[in-house]
């Protein structure tokens, strides 16, 4: 049996997801991904996380997340909190699945 597999929005696809580099300076965290984005993005808005400013020099990608050692251990951040955070329309997909499935 063979089934078919359509790729309806850029996120489906593992490139979107799949981290290459992460790289920290003043305040700014900067995230290559497979599919040739760049991002970037103020670690002020991944204050929930607890990471203070000296921590964030150690982050690194992780193919699925970015690990920052800290402390109290290493605190791993989700791909798909970089790209709601950074890609809008991903966002918006997001929140509109998380209204469909309430």
């Amino acid at each position: 049996m063979v089934v078919s597999t359509q790729i309806k929005q850029r996120w489906d696809t593992r490139e979107y997801a799949d981290m290459v580099t992460t790289r920290y300076s003043v305040g700014t965290l900067f995230v290559s991904f497979m599919d040739g984005s760049e991002v970037r993005l103020a670690v002020s808005e991944l204050a929930p996380y607890g990471i203070t400013d000296h921590e964030w020099q150690g982050a690194r990608s992780e193919t699925h997340h970015i690990a920052v050692p800290t402390q109290n251990g290493d605190v791993e951040i989700p791909w798909d909190v970089i790209r709601s955070l950074t890609d809008q329309e991903f966002s918006d997909f997001l929140t509109d699945h998380a209204a469909n499935s309430a």
